[in-house]
């Protein structure tokens, strides 16, 4: 079967829609999707769309489809396995792991395919879809718990996640799993189409590669009653502790990465703890705490020297490279280390109401005279011990359980 062509330059879609890039319908990427699509023998339904990582949603079930081309994660398959061998103690209920895999050979080529329990959305996704756009006090302080906890039960047993935040922390819809079609469909929205279009006007040579149209990503269109239980998702970076300095094969997804992350270097479960603390501060903002990864690597590294300094010897000679970018940068930062704002300042805006969402958002209020001054004051202690140049001076993931302010939540 002759895999199908797209010039990213020549195809096209309505920009405004939340979907893929339709240049990667080809012999190393998506697999042609359609609202109504069965999948293993009939056993999985299409009826929305989830989001363009290689998701879709089913009638009760997240089908996640890897495009040819993703590296697959062998650790990522495993991991059930290894789980339901272990001791099913605190934290294990809020582990999202599929309960089903199977291959499919498509149009463009070999696709794995992951079952997942139907959950919510995450809380990235509800924040950029729904107002106000953080979560209430209360829920904030539980999903951040249960995220800990999840954590925790991960590094007891030496798993790490590796690409922890907001967006693979999904909330939990209560009755989720027995809503039926038109339940979701209310609550999500209708499936949103659009058609391929080529630039020169031509029309779109048919494809057996390439849907009939595109679909934009599902998202929750109205408030719902979130009681803050959450689930950690997506575990395609998953490893196991190293307990060394060994370098695990990994991306930077996010702002959320620990600087050892970003700059290359080996990392472990402190690359977590460090994910974990700016995911903490962006469960109770809203906002990741370093920018957005659409920024680049450079300018998340400067807003965390402008944050917390520049780092102590010997850590910050062993990156030469990294140090050249940022020179080329702002070599004001570079030779002054100048701290823009600090962690206990940032959290302190957090209670007065001065977060910036964006360029085009004027400062709104967000936790005034609801975030307390035992939140900020615990809330700067535990991440001042967690986002740490050093990774061998983080707190552990049970530390981070045990702190004071955890506690209080």
């Amino acid at each position: 079967m002759v895999p199908a062509k797209l010039s990213t330059g020549i195809i096209h879609y309505d920009r405004n829609l939340l979907a893929e890039y339709p240049g990667e319908y080809d012999s190393l990427g998506y697999h042609p999707v359609h609202i109504g699509d069965s999948f293993n023998n009939g056993r999985y339904k299409v009826v929305n769309k989830l989001g363009h990582s290689n998701t879709t949603r089913q009638t009760y079930v997240a089908l996640k489809i890897l495009t040819t081309a993703a590296p697959i994660n062998p650790f990522e398959i495993e991991l059930p396995t290894i789980l339901n061998a272990l001791e099913c103690n605190e934290g294990y209920e809020y582990i999202l792991t599929p309960s089903d895999a199977f291959d499919i050979q498509g149009p463009n080529g070999y696709h794995k395919c992951l079952v997942l329990p139907v959950v919510g959305p995450s809380i990235h996704d509800y924040s950029e879809n729904v107002e106000p756009w953080y979560l209430p006090l209360k829920v904030a302080k539980r999903a951040i718990l249960e995220t800990v906890k999840g954590m925790g039960y991960l590094h007891r047993n030496g798993i790490g996640h590796g690409d922890l935040h907001i967006g693979n922390i999904l909330l939990q819809i209560p009755g989720l799993k027995s809503w039926n079609d038109q339940q979701i469909l209310s609550h999500f929205g209708k499936p949103v189409r659009d058609k391929f279009q080529r630039l020169d006007g031509l029309p779109v040579e048919p494809s057996p590669g390439i849907p009939q149209y595109i679909v934009e990503a599902s998202h929750v269109t109205k408030p719902l009653n979130f009681d803050g239980s959450i689930m950690i998702a997506d575990f395609s970076s998953a490893f196991r502790s190293s307990r060394g300095a060994k370098c695990l094969p990994t991306s930077v997804n996010s702002a959320a990465c620990a600087p050892e992350i970003i700059l290359g270097y080996p990392f472990d479960l402190p690359s977590d703890i460090w994910s974990l603390g700016c995911t903490i501060f962006a469960i109770v903002s809203g906002l990741e705490p370093f920018g957005n990864i659409m920024c680049g690597k450079n300018s998340i590294l400067l807003e965390i020297l402008w944050t917390l300094g520049k780092p102590s010897e010997p850590w910050w000679t062993q990156c030469p490279e990294a140090v050249r970018e940022l020179g080329e940068v702002d070599q004001g930062v570079m030779k002054a280390a100048i701290i823009r704002r600090s962690l206990a300042e940032r959290i302190t805006e957090i209670s007065l109401g001065n977060v910036d969402k964006g360029e085009d958002v004027d400062l709104m209020p967000v936790r005034k005279g609801e975030f307390s001054d035992n939140d900020i004051e615990g809330m700067v202690d535990l991440l001042s011990r967690m986002l740490v140049y050093e990774p061998e001076k983080r707190l552990t993931a049970s530390e981070v359980l045990a702190h004071p302010w955890m506690k209080s939540l």
